[in-house]
C-alpha cells in the first residue's frame, strides 16, 4: 500500500485546486466489461430525455459488480487513504452519467456544457459543507475520455467559496471559451473563471472534494461516455498524515494567478498532518514584511488583491496581530467583504489570532438566521468556521452556546466543535434550561435533530425499529431492506413514510422520523398488494421515494428534468405521487 500513498505534491494540489488523477493498473478486459454491460443498460434508448427510465442509479455496482474491481485497484485505496485517512467508507449513493454523442455537432460551434455549474448536495439528509476534506467524490470512466468525449468538467479552487458566481445563479447550456491548455474559461461573474475537464486515457480515476463545482461538456465523438460517480466519506479525526510525507510544513505554490489562500491551505495541510497548531509554519515559509497596522489600512485598499493578502499576513502575525488595536475589529468587518475569497482569508485570520477574536465571533454566532435554512445542504455561518479554526481556546463558550439562542446558533456552535475535533471531547455538558434536558441541534452529518443528546450518528439510525408485526414478503421486503441498508451506512440514502409503514416500526422512532421529512398535502392512502397481510394503512401525507418507486415498478412517475446527476437533498422539495413527478434531484 505504501507505494500507492500520494506524494506531498498530490496532496498540495489537492488542496489547493480540489482533485486528483490517479492511473489504476487493471487490465484492459475489465474496464471493457464495465464499458460494454454499462452500454447494454442504454442500448435502447440514446436520448438524455428518457435515460432516467434505464439509469440503475444506487444499484449500479450490482448490475455492473466488476466496477468493485475499480475501487479496490490499489492506486484508488491508496489515493483515498491519503485524503479521507484508512478508515474511510463507500457511501450507499452512486451514479451512472451517461453523455450520448452528438456527432452532428461541429467543434466550430463552441463547447457547451449540458447542465449548469453546480455543486453536489448529500443524498439523503440535508448536510453542512466541510473545507476539511471530509468527503470525496469519485469519478471513472471505463474507456478513454479525450476533451471530445465529453467528459466531466470541474472549477479548480471552487470548493472553498460559498457561491460558484458573484451574482446570479450559474448558467445552463454555457458556451465555454477554449483557452488553447485544454481548460476553458468562464464568464467575469464567476469567481473562479477556469473550467478544466476530466480528460484522462483508460483506467484512469479521478477523486475529487465534494464540494467543487463541476458540469459535463457536451460529447462530440461517434462513441457515447458513461461516468461512474461514487462517494467516500472520512470516518475518523486524522492523527497524523496518512499519505507519503516527507515535508512537516506547507509550501506555497505560485499565486500569481490565483486567489491566495496561504492561511487556510496552511490550516488543512497541518489539520490533515494532525499537527496541535494549525497554523504552525515552516522556518522556510515567506517573512512578513509588513506591520500590522498598515495591513489593516490594506485591508480597506479598493484592489481584491490586496485586500486578501492582508488578511493572510495578519492571520500569521497571529500574537503581533492581536496586540495591535483595531486588528480584530478589521477583520471582522472583513468577512462582509464583497469578494468572497477576502472573507475566507479574514475567518482563517481570526482563527490563527484565536481567543482575542473569540467575543466578536460569538456575536456574529447568533445572526444570520435567514442563511441557515437553505436546501440543499445546511449552511454555516463563516463566524462558524473561524471558531471551529481557533481550536481548544474557543470550547468552553461554544459549548455554552449549544443552549442558547436559536437552532442555527445551535447549530452552528456543534458545527464548530466538531470542526475542533478531540480538543472539543473534553468540553463540559450543556447545561439543561428551566424547561428540562437541552433543546436538541442539528448533528453534523445527517441534519438530524437531538445530536446533543445521543452519541454517534450512525449508532442512533442504524438501530432495528422495533418488532415487525408480520411476515415481510414482496415489495414490503424490498422496502425494509432499502431502509436497512441506508440507515447502517451513516444516513446517506433516502426513505420515506412507506418504507416505514410498510413494516409498521414502533411509533417513537416513526415519529423522529415523520418530523424530519417534509411533506405535501394529504392524497389517497397507498394500497399494499393484495396478498399483504399488514394492516391498513392510515391517510397520511406522503412524498415520492426513488427505493419505492423501483420496488413497486413505478418508474414512470419520475421526471426526466429531475433525473438526478448530484444526489442531492430533497428537503423543501417535497411533491406528490399523483403529481406524477419526483422532486428535483439536481
Amino acid at each position: 500500500m505504501n507505494n500507492h500513498l500520494l506524494s506531498d505534491a498530490a496532496i498540495r494540489q489537492f488542496i489547493v485546486d480540489g482533485y486528483v488523477q490517479v492511473q489504476t493498473e487493471l487490465p484492459d478486459s475489465v474496464h471493457r466489461a464495465i464499458f460494454e454491460k454499462t452500454d447494454a443498460i442504454f442500448s435502447k434508448i440514446r436520448s438524455p430525455d428518457v435515460e432516467w427510465a434505464y439509469n440503475p442509479l444506487n444499484n449500479v455496482l450490482p448490475v455492473v459488480p466488476e466496477l468493485q474491481q475499480v475501487m479496490d485497484a490499489p492506486q484508488v485505496r491508496g489515493a483515498l487513504t491519503s485524503l479521507l485517512g484508512p478508515g474511510y467508507v463507500m457511501l450507499p449513493h452512486r451514479h451512472c452519467h451517461p453523455n450520448f454523442a452528438k456527432p452532428e455537432v461541429s467543434v466550430d460551434d463552441g463547447r457547451k456544457l449540458i447542465m449548469g455549474i453546480h455543486k453536489d448536495g448529500h443524498a439523503g439528509g440535508q448536510k453542512p459543507r466541510h473545507r476539511v476534506p471530509r468527503w470525496a467524490i469519485l469519478f471513472y470512466y471505463p474507456q478513454e475520455c479525450p476533451d471530445e468525449q465529453g467528459p466531466t468538467a470541474i472549477v479548480p479552487r471552487s470548493h472553498y467559496q460559498h457561491n460558484l458566481a458573484r451574482q446570479g445563479d450559474a448558467d445552463p447550456n454555457l458556451t465555454l471559451a477554449a483557452r488553447g491548455d485544454g481548460s476553458y474559461g468562464l464568464p467575469e461573474h464567476y469567481i473562479h473563471r477556469t473550467m478544466l475537464p476530466l480528460a484522462c486515457g483508460l483506467g484512469a480515476v479521478s477523486i475529487m472534494h465534494f464540494d467543487v463545482g463541476h458540469s459535463v461538456i457536451e460529447n462530440l465523438a461517434a462513441q457515447h461516455r458513461y461516468g461512474q460517480k461514487f462517494v467516500f466519506m472520512r470516518t475518523e479525526e486524522p492523527d497524523g498524515a496518512t499519505w507519503d510525507n516527507r515535508v512537516a510544513s506547507w509550501e506555497q505554490p505560485d499565486v500569481t494567478a490565483i486567489p491566495d489562500h496561504e492561511i487556510l491551505w496552511t490550516y488543512i495541510w497541518n489539520w490533515m498532518r494532525g499537527a496541535d497548531d494549525r497554523f504552525l509554519r515552516g522556518a522556510g515559509a515567506r517573512l512578513q514584511r509588513r506591520s500590522a497596522a498598515e495591513l489593516i489600512r490594506l485591508l480597506e485598499s479598493p484592489e481584491p488583491a490586496r485586500r486578501l493578502q492582508a488578511a493572510n499576513e495578519l492571520g500569521f502575525l497571529r500574537a503581533e496581530a492581536a496586540d495591535t488595536e483595531g486588528t480584530v475589529a478589521a477583520l471582522v468587518r472583513a468577512l462582509r467583504d464583497e469578494y468572497e475569497p477576502v472573507r475566507l482569508n479574514a475567518a482563517y485570520a481570526l482563527g490563527a489570532i484565536g481567543e482575542p477574536a473569540q467575543a466578536p465571533l460569538l456575536e456574529l454566532l447568533a445572526t444570520d438566521a435567514a442563511f441557515y435554512e437553505f436546501d440543499p445542504v445546511t449552511h454555516v455561518s463563516i463566524a462558524a468556521h473561524a471558531l471551529g479554526a481557533m481550536g481548544g481556546t474557543a470550547v468552553e463558550a461554544l459549548a455554552e452556546r449549544l443552549t442558547a439562542g436559536g437552532e442555527h446558533t445551535r447549530s452552528w456552535a456543534a458545527y464548530a466543535l466538531g470542526e475542533i475535533g478531540r480538543p472539543a471531547a473534553g468540553a463540559p455538558p450543556p447545561r439543561a434550561g428551566r424547561g428540562g434536558p437541552p433543546p436538541p441541534v442539528r448533528c453534523r452529518n445527517c441534519s438530524r435533530r437531538r445530536a446533543t443528546r445521543l452519541p454517534t450518528c450512525a449508532g442512533t439510525h442504524s438501530r432495528r425499529p422495533g418488532s415487525l408485526r408480520r411476515r415481510l414478503t414482496g415489495w414490503s421486503m424490498r422496502c425494509w431492506n432499502g431502509w436497512r441498508a441506508s440507515r447502517t451506512a451513516n444516513c446517506a440514502s433516502t426513505c420515506c413514510r412507506r418504507c416505514f409503514e410498510s413494516v409498521r416500526p414502533a411509533a417513537p422512532v416513526f415519529r423522529r422520523w415523520r418530523t424530519h421529512w417534509p411533506t405535501t398535502t394529504p392524497t389517497s392512502p397507498l394500497t399494499p398488494p393484495s396478498n399483504c397481510s399488514a394492516p391498513p394503512l392510515r391517510r397520511r401525507s406522503r412524498r415520492w421515494c426513488p427505493t419505492c418507486a423501483a420496488s413497486a415498478g413505478s418508474r414512470t412517475s419520475r421526471s426526466p428534468s429531475n433525473a438526478s446527476s448530484s444526489g442531492a437533498n430533497v428537503r423543501g422539495r417535497s411533491v406528490s405521487r399523483s403529481a406524477g413527478k419526483p422532486p428535483n434531484w439536481r
